[in-house]
């Protein structure tokens, strides 16, 4: 695979690898990377024209499926062709957060706005709203407002997509749908909509009664619930998250005080803050605990067993950053101004960058389009090449399988209105 040169870059040895953004020509002359052709061109999608519209974009076996604050588009994977929409004119909900991923059976959970009711007087969205949806049919299953709401803080940076939220507040395993609203507030939903109770921790590892529900940290994922009190001597206990069951008790050394937390993988457990990721083994016993000098923004990815890349919380946050687990190593890669992650592999990420400056938002609207350069960067070390080039005006969403990138890209019409499509493009093979 050619190496492309590389603008502004610089290496501190052993720790952090900076790389600047990426030269139009190689310094050996090396062919340019492919163009990649275009397979098809979905509907608009209506109103969607910001990066922040995009919550998630689901690829199914067979469907691709946009879930934005506007309504959710699902297209055939093969043609473009429309399937469905979910429109928040007739169901009132509109998306704020989704699950990364439907489940086995195709369902995938949503956090929504409801807006139905009078709009919101304070400075940020409701969305306290859960909801599950087949994503086979585009059916809304169910869907229940919660106690306690979730703020969308309404910002000048849009989140990065896909991580989207600093933390994870919706899962769907294939038995359980778990939500976190923050603050200790959170729910569990048996598939149908049925609420189910939380598991309890042994008593004496709980908060005293007139506790704060911040002294209680849940982290939920699909396979694992895990409690840790942050009133006592640490300890964390494990429940499966599907049965309840609890599985173990164990002390624990990760500072949970922080506000970002996941878990990033079930096997082998590995539960990642902005700060430090900590390792267990199948009976509570504790593997390892990293923290990375640099800090994560936004919820990191485990890509591989020991290699994690976050992707930063926010469109402003430039910069991409990995750490291994392994050898304790990380770097940093200044990513292009308005790129995109595009995918994660097993020892790369991709990203969509814009050729040329940087421009204002109007002066880039106003062009006739351009190139955006598909990035692929080494989660071990950070480094750069180029995978191929796609002629767009504006990407603001993207996702990749093995055989297709999947772009949402603005695009002006004849009336001088901005839409967004779908688009599917051919990955070099």
């Amino acid at each position: 695979m050619d190496k492309r040169q590389v603008r502004g870059a610089g290496v501190m040895v052993g720790a952090v690898l900076v790389v600047g953004g990426v030269a139009l020509l190689t310094a050996d002359h090396t062919p340019p990377p492919p163009e990649l052709s275009e397979r098809w061109v979905s509907d608009p999608m209506s109103q969607v024209q910001e990066p922040d519209d995009v919550v998630a974009t689901w690829l199914t076996d067979d469907t691709v499926v946009a879930v934005t604050a506007h309504g959710t588009w699902a297209f055939e994977a093969a043609t473009g062709q429309r399937r469905w929409n979910l429109n928040v004119r007739e169901t009132s909900l509109a998306p704020c957060a989704a699950s990364t991923e439907p489940n086995a059976d195709g369902i995938a959970a949503m956090i929504f706005e409801d807006v139905a009711g009078p709009p919101d007087t304070e400075e940020s969205r409701r969305c306290d709203t859960v909801g599950a949806v087949d994503t086979r049919t585009g059916e809304l299953l169910w869907s229940v407002r919660l106690d306690g709401a979730l703020r969308w803080i309404e910002r000048e940076d849009p989140p990065v997509q896909p991580s989207g939220w600093v933390g994870v507040p919706v899962t769907t395993g294939n038995e359980v749908i778990t939500v976190d609203l923050g603050g200790g507030i959170s729910h569990r939903f048996s598939l149908d909509g049925t609420e189910l109770p939380l598991p309890e921790a042994p008593d004496g590892d709980r908060c005293p009664d007139g506790m704060p529900p911040e002294g209680t940290r849940w982290v939920q994922g699909r396979e694992h619930t895990l409690v840790i009190p942050l009133c006592w001597e640490r300890t964390i206990t494990a429940f499966a998250t599907g049965s309840g069951e609890e599985l173990w008790t164990a002390p624990t050394e990760a500072d949970w005080t922080q506000e970002t937390y996941a878990i990033l993988s079930d096997a082998p457990l590995v539960v990642g803050t902005t700060a430090s990721a900590a390792v267990y083994g199948p009976d509570g016993n504790w593997v390892a605990t990293s923290s990375y000098r640099a800090g994560l923004n936004g919820t990191p990815l485990l890509l591989g067993e020991s290699l994690l890349v976050a992707p930063g919380g926010y469109a402003s946050d430039r910069w991409l950053k990995g750490f291994d687990l392994a050898s304790d190593t990380e770097w940093i890669y200044e990513r292009p101004e308005r790129s995109v992650l595009a995918g994660a592999r097993e020892d790369h990420v991709l990203l969509l960058s814009p050729a040329g400056p940087a421009e204002d938002d109007e002066a880039e609207k106003n062009e006739d389009g351009g190139d955006y350069h598909l990035l692929r960067v080494g989660a071990a070390n950070g480094e750069t090449a180029e995978e191929g080039i796609i002629r767009a005006r504006t990407v603001i969403a993207a996702v990749t399988d093995e055989e297709t990138l999947y772009t949402i890209t603005l695009n002006q019409t004849p009336g001088r209105h901005w839409e967004a499509r779908l688009v599917a493009h051919d990955l070099p093979r």
